[in-house]
C-alpha cells in the first residue's frame, strides 16, 4: 500500500512518521503541495495524508485506486466528503487532537 503526505511542513520538524511507514509499503512526504500538484503526487497512492490541502470531487474522480484520506487535523472542510463517499473512499481525521 502506497501513501503520500501532501503537506508535512505543517508539522514540527521533530515529528516521526515511523508508525505510518510501518503500515505502508511506501510513504512519500512532501513539505507542501499546490492544488496543481495534487493529482500528479497522488496518482499511485492508496492513502492520502493531508492537513490543509484541499481535495475536490474532480480530483477524487481521477484517483480510482484511492482508499483512504487521513486528515492530520480535526476538521473535514478540506475534503469533498460527499464525493469521497460516492467513490467509496474512507475519510478520517485526528482523534484525541490537542
Amino acid at each position: 500500500m502506497k501513501a503520500v503526505f501532501l503537506d508535512s511542513q505543517t508539522f514540527s520538524e521533530n515529528i516521526s512518521f515511523s508508525a505510518i511507514e510501518q503500515q505502508v509499503t511506501m510513504l512519500t512526504s512532501y513539505p507542501i503541495t499546490s492544488p496543481e500538484q495534487v493529482l500528479e503526487r497522488c496518482q499511485q497512492a492508496d492513502v492520502i495524508i493531508t492537513n490543509k490541502v484541499v481535495i475536490t470531487a474532480e480530483m477524487l474522480a481521477k484517483l480510482p485506486q484511492l482508499k483512504l484520506i487521513a486528515i492530520a487535523a480535526t476538521g473535514y472542510n478540506n475534503i469533498d466528503i460527499e464525493a469521497a463517499s460516492k467513490y467509496n473512499i474512507a475519510v478520517t481525521n485526528v482523534s484525541g487532537y490537542r
